[in-house]
C-alpha cells in the first residue's frame, strides 16, 4: 500500500495522466472504468489505477469542493508559511551566533555552517512562495482545490470501507479503506489488469506490512475529520 499513498494528495491531477494523445504502438497493460493505461504513460501502475478509481469514487458521490473551502485552505496556507518564517530567522541568527563561539570545535563549526546554509536556504524558499502566493493568490486555488478533494475522497472512503488509518507523511491515510475499494473494483470488472508483470505489481502494493504504523482507531477517524485548513 506504500506505493500508492502519494498518489493521494493529488487525485484530481491524475486524471490526466495517462492515455492522451496518440496511442498507436503503445502497449496497453490495464483497463480501468473502459480507460486504457499504456505502460509508456504508467511506470506506476498502482498509482494510474488507484488515480482513476479514486477520481470516479469522487464524481460518483459528488463530493464537490466549495469557494469558501478552496478560500480557507489556500489562507492557511499562506498564513502557514508567514508563521514559520520568523521562527526560521531567529534559528539562523542563533546559529550565526554559535558559528562564533571559540570553544566550538572545528568539526563542530563545520557541522553549524551547514545547518545555517540549509536554515538559509528554506528562508529564502519560504519568501520567495509567500510572495508568490500573495501575487498569484488565484492562481494558487487550483492546487489548494486538489488539498481539499483529497480531504474529502479520503472521509467518503472511510465512511464507507472502514478500516485502519495509517501514519503517514501525507496525514492520516484510511489505507484499508483504500485497498477495499481496489479489491471491490477488481473484483467487479473495472479493472482489469493484462500484462502480467504489471498485476503483480499492483497486487504486491496491496501488502498492508508495508505501512508505517496506524493511529489508535478513535485518534485516527478525530485526525482525519479535521480539515486541511484546520491542520
Amino acid at each position: 500500500m506504500k506505493t500508492i499513498l502519494g498518489l493521494v494528495s493529488f487525485v484530481a491531477l491524475l486524471q490526466n495522466s495517462f492515455a492522451v494523445g496518440e496511442t498507436t504502438q503503445k502497449k496497453t497493460v490495464a483497463i480501468v472504468h473502459g480507460t486504457a493505461l499504456y505502460e509508456e504513460d504508467c511506470p506506476n501502475i498502482s498509482e494510474c489505477i488507484a488515480g482513476i478509481i479514486l477520481a470516479d469514487f469522487s464524481k460518483n458521490n459528488s463530493l464537490q469542493v466549495t469557494d469558501q473551502e478552496i478560500g480557507l485552505y489556500t489562507k492557511s496556507y499562506l498564513n502557514s508559511m508567514r508563521n514559520r518564517l520568523p521562527k526560521k530567522i531567529d534559528d539562523a541568527v542563533a546559529l550565526e551566533k554559535e558559528i562564533t563561539d571559540a570553544k566550538l570545535t572545528v568539526s563542530h563549526r563545520k557541522l553549524k555552517v551547514r545547518q545555517l546554509e540549509d536554515i538559509k536556504m528554506e528562508i529564502k524558499a519560504l519568501e520567495e512562495n509567500i510572495v508568490f502566493t500573495e501575487k498569484n493568490y488565484e492562481a494558487v486555488r487550483g492546487p489548494a482545490k486538489l488539498f481539499v478533494e483529497r480531504w474529502k475522497i479520503m472521509n467518503a472512503l472511510y465512511n464507507r470501507y472502514k478500516g485502519r488509518i495509517a501514519i503517514t507523511k501525507f496525514g492520516p491515510v484510511p489505507t484499508d479503506a483504500i485497498e477495499r475499494i481496489l479489491v471491490e473494483e477488481e473484483k467487479g470488472g473495472g479493472i482489469k489488469i493484462i500484462d502480467t508483470e504489471k498485476g503483480m505489481a499492483f497486487h504486491r502494493s496491496l501488502d498492508k506490512e508495508a505501512n508505517h504504523g496506524y493511529y489508535p482507531q478513535q485518534e485516527g477517524e478525530t485526525a482525519l475529520k479535521i480539515p486541511p485548513w484546520g491542520q
